[in-house]
């Protein structure tokens, strides 16, 4: 049986989330995804983890993001 939209989104996350963050850990950008993925666990109930992928000009964690699951995990 299909779930409609709402039926879905009320069940969002029910698993962990993988933050992918392009850029190198202690930077602006890796401070500030840090601190989002720590509101985030608290409103979601959901660990949130973030990954630093930094190189080739953010391209690295951009593919990777790119190809991951259609599924809103990562």
């Amino acid at each position: 049986m299909a779930q409609t939209p709402s039926q879905t989104a009320a069940n969002f996350p029910s698993k962990p989330i993988r933050l992918v963050i392009p850029n190198p850990p202690g930077g602006v950008a890796d401070s500030m995804a840090r601190l989002l993925a720590q509101g985030l666990q608290a409103k979601w109930g959901q660990p949130v983890v973030p990954e630093n992928r930094p190189g080739g000009s953010q391209m690295i964690g951009s593919e990777i993001v790119a190809k991951a699951a259609p599924d809103g995990y990562t």
